[in-house]
This record gives C-alpha cells, structure tokens and sequence, in this order.
C-alpha cells in the first residue's frame, strides 16, 4: 500500500521546511560573516532580519502542516502515532524552543555587539545550532519515510 496523500504531502512540505532551515538559518547566517568588507554591526543587522525572514517561512510550513492535519482529522485519516506526525511535532517543539527561549537572548547580545559592547563568550550559539540540527534531522527523516516504506514494498 501506498503511502496516503496525507504522507505525501505532509513530507513534501517537511522537506521544504528542511530546507528553509538550512538555508536560512546556517547556509546564509554563515556566508555573510565570510565577507570581510562587511562590518560586523551591518552583518549582525542584516543576520537578524534574515532570521525573522527565515522563521515567516517556517511559521508557514508549520501552519502548512496543521491545516493538513485538521483536513486528515475531518476525513479521518490522520494518525497521531505515525512517525511522521511525531518528528513533525519534534520539529516544532524546536522550533518554539529557538524563538521563545534561545533567540531573545541571542538578539539581546547581538544589539549589544551593535552597540560597540565586548561580550562574554555564550553558549547559546552552540544550543541554538544543536537544536537546528536537531529539527533538520526530524524534518529530513520525516521527509525520507513514505520513499523508504514505497521502496521497501517494491522489494518484496
């Protein structure tokens, strides 16, 4: 069997959302520090409005989700205890973690770096990059399973 077209499309979009994460909060947060004509406060600026862009884009993946899952319910066809469905809810445990607990700290320390401040060294950039890998490893996992399943019943 096939896996559902809840599967399918709650992947697809577990998939894009991996990949808004990658992008967004490592590919680009680390390209911009490798120009070195840019200031440091210019590109701690232009890294926060990349965040916020970036969490839009995730906000929506997460909002995606919840209106597939809310259209599975009505149909009956939505399983709380598919694997999928439970990374998916990992993924968006982290993601609340970073921007309710990690990232107002980190944005208090980047206004200080603005503003010509020496800080000590924090380990919320290593706890934020723990927890993005984390949910980019839910995100890739989720998106991996219906391939898997479909292959594997090829096999037999």
């Amino acid at each position: 069997m096939l896996p559902s077209t809840f599967d399918h499309i709650t992947t697809r979009i577990a998939l894009f959302w991996a990949g808004v994460a990658l992008a967004g909060n490592v590919l680009a947060a680390t390209a911009k520090f490798q120009i070195e004509s840019l200031p440091m406060p210019l590109a701690l600026q232009v890294g926060h409005i990349q965040f916020v862009w970036t969490a839009s884009a995730e906000l929506s993946c997460i909002a995606l989700m919840l209106i597939c899952w809310l259209l599975a319910l009505r149909r009956k066809a939505f399983q709380f205890k598919s694997l999928s469905t439970v990374l998916i809810l990992i993924a968006t445990a982290v993601f609340a973690i970073q921007h309710l607990l990690l990232m107002p700290p980190l944005h208090e320390r980047t206004l200080k770096v603005i503003a010509g401040e020496v800080l000590e060294k924090s380990h919320l950039h290593k706890t934020y990059a723990t927890t993005e890998v984390i949910k980019f490893l839910a995100l890739v996992i989720t998106g991996c399973l219906p391939v898997k399943s479909t292959a594997a019943k090829g096999e037999k």
